[in-house]
This record gives C-alpha cells, sequence and structure tokens, in this order.
C-alpha cells in the first residue's frame, strides 16, 4: 500500500543531506509489524552565510547612487551649483532650472570583527550578522568602516559598489577553531590578543558596532557602542 509521511527537519549546518526514514507498520490487531527504512531525497541546505550575502546583495543593489539620486528636495539653479545636478524633469515642469538638494548621509559605521568562532555553527551565525548590519548601514552612511581584531593594518572600507566582493573577503577571515569552551580556558592566548584590541575600540570615533562571538567579543563592547554578540 501507500502511505504519507510529514516531517519537519531543522538543520544547523550546511551541505547536501539525505535523511533515511524508518516507518514501522502494524496491523489493527498488532500481530504482525513490518518495518521499512526509505531514503530520502537529497536536501540541499544551505548556509546563513549564503542567504544573508543573497539578500544583502539584492538589498544593496537596489539602493540609489550615493550622491546622485539621494535627492531630497530641489532649489531654483544659482551660478556656481553643479550642471550634473539640475534635476531635467523638474526644470521642464517648473519651467525654471531647479538642481538637487541631497539628502545628508549619516557618519560612517565602525565595526569591529572578532573573527573567532568556536564552531561551524556560530561562524555562520556571525557571518550572517556581519552581512547583515553592513547592508542596512549602508542605507544611510556613504561607507562602512570593519576593523578586523588580531589584524594589522587600515580598516577595510565597505560601499555599495564594492559590496559583495568585500562580503566575500570579509567572511573568509572567520576562523572555525572547533573547540568545545571549557572553564575559560584559552591555550591560544586570544583573550589577550583580544583585550590588546581594547586601545583601538578606545580610538575609534562615530558610531560603534561590535560583532562576535559572545565569549571573544565581550571585552570590546563601548558603553556608547551596540554590541551583536552571538551565543
Amino acid at each position: 500500500g501507500e502511505t504519507e509521511v510529514k516531517a519537519r527537519v531543522l538543520y544547523q549546518i550546511s551541505g547536501v543531506k539525505e535523511p533515511r526514514l524508518r516507518v514501522k507498520f502494524r496491523d489493527l490487531r498488532g500481530l504482525v509489524t513490518v518495518e521499512r527504512t526509505v531514503k530520502h531525497p537529497p536536501i540541499t541546505v544551505i548556509s546563513r552565510i549564503r542567504a544573508a550575502a543573497e539578500y544583502a546583495g539584492a538589498m544593496v543593489r537596489g539602493l540609489s547612487v550615493r550622491g546622485v539620486e539621494n535627492v531630497e528636495e530641489v532649489k531654483e539653479y544659482a551660478p556656481g551649483d553643479p550642471i550634473r545636478r539640475i534635476h531635467w524633469k523638474k526644470t521642464l515642469k517648473l519651467n525654471k532650472l531647479v538642481v538637487k538638494v541631497l539628502k545628508q548621509t549619516a557618519e560612517d559605521l565602525n565595526i569591529i570583527l572578532v573573527p573567532y568562532a568556536s564552531s561551524e555553527v556560530t561562524l555562520d551565525k556571525v557571518g550572517e550578522a556581519l552581512i547583515l548590519t553592513i547592508a542596512t548601514a549602508l542605507v544611510n552612511s556613504q561607507r562602512v568602516m570593519v576593523h578586523v581584531a588580531d589584524e594589522w593594518g587600515e580598516p577595510i572600507n565597505v560601499n555599495v559598489k564594492n559590496f559583495s566582493e568585500t562580503m566575500v573577503k570579509l567572511t573568509a577571515k572567520l576562523r572555525n577553531l572547533n573547540i568545545r569552551l571549557i572553564g575559560g580556558l584559552d591555550a591560544w592566548g586570544l583573550m589577550d590578543k583580544v583585550k590588546a584590541e581594547r586601545l583601538k575600540v578606545v580610538k575609534l570615533n562615530g558610531p560603534l558596532i561590535v560583532i562576535g562571538e559572545r565569549t571573544w567579543a565581550m571585552g570590546l563592547c563601548r558603553s556608547d557602542s551596540a554590541c551583536l554578540l552571538v551565543k
């Protein structure tokens, strides 16, 4: 005969999954029992990072070009106004030259990324938080400056034009330590390295968000900053 089974499975890690269903059939009197194992067709599970990148990429592509289309209002043209800012549609409608008045964008946002993750699942969550935070910030800011903890050098400048390639670069910096944290054991000395980053955080001006696994990133949270701490 035939039967229909409904099941819901929640996967934490991406990959191609082939779950097996074990079905047990019994007759009404319970005298005969038959078991069958059925192999489910392959299920492709995408990572949080990939899902976030696809969603955020579409969001960023939809943003207007900064400094050109981000128009709040128009004003009458005056000598010295850039010709490229003339709003031709409204000029024809009003029968006089008018130029675009650009929206004032927010300050550049600083993000401190703490790239350590104790497991693959945690790494996926940190990457997801990073991508979605940057994409959301670019709605109001011209750029986002990402400072990767434990790395020397200049911060990574993320803007609308380089968003996709920069996300690949940043997520590649995430490190899966593949450890189980017990009693605060830190044989790698990562806590000391994070503490050394504290001075950099104190010197940063403007809006700041700290992103990372709670164990490693909590020490970098500033009193006036926002912290996205993954458990």
